[in-house]
């Protein structure tokens, strides 16, 4: 199985747990990483060698299957939509966005774009899928890496 690519939007102080932990499956792999500080997406390139671009060229990538959201709170719901709206499955820590009402714009739009598409959130053991219960490469990944 070829591993699921990842494009990492949110450089800053949790992404290298995420990006040492991945080195461990081959499940995954790192494709491109980007934030609104382009030196932060460069210092994560020089220490991990996963290519830094602006959030748009990563969201346009074809080769991309999901978009981890390690952004700032507060940019949560407008990354998750981006990536849905590009056709990617999403995954991001809590919250899925600052309100209600955000949170379930994402929910809608992910039921809206099929039943394969998933967005997850982590806390702690809790994990929030929208969409049927199908399969998907995205949540076997997922699962792999909660397994562990």
């Amino acid at each position: 199985m070829e591993p699921v690519r990842i494009g990492l939007i949110g450089c800053g102080t949790i992404s290298p747990a995420y990006l040492k932990a991945a080195a461990t499956f081959d499940i995954m792999e790192f494709a491109a990483c980007a934030d609104v500080d382009p030196q932060a997406a460069g210092k994560t390139e020089a220490a991990f060698g996963v290519p830094a671009m602006p959030v748009d060229e990563l969201l346009a990538r074809d080769d991309i299957e999901v978009v981890l959201n390690l952004t700032i709170p507060a940019a949560h719901g407008e990354v998750n939509l981006a990536a849905i709206e590009a056709g990617k499955h999403a995954y991001c820590e809590k919250p899925f966005g600052l309100d209600v009402a955000e949170g379930e714009r994402v929910l809608s739009a992910a039921a809206a774009a099929g039943p394969s598409w998933r967005t997850s959130m982590a806390h702690r053991s809790l994990s929030v899928a929208a969409g049927d219960n199908s399969t998907s490469r995205a949540s076997v990944a997922t699962a792999s890496r909660s397994e562990a």
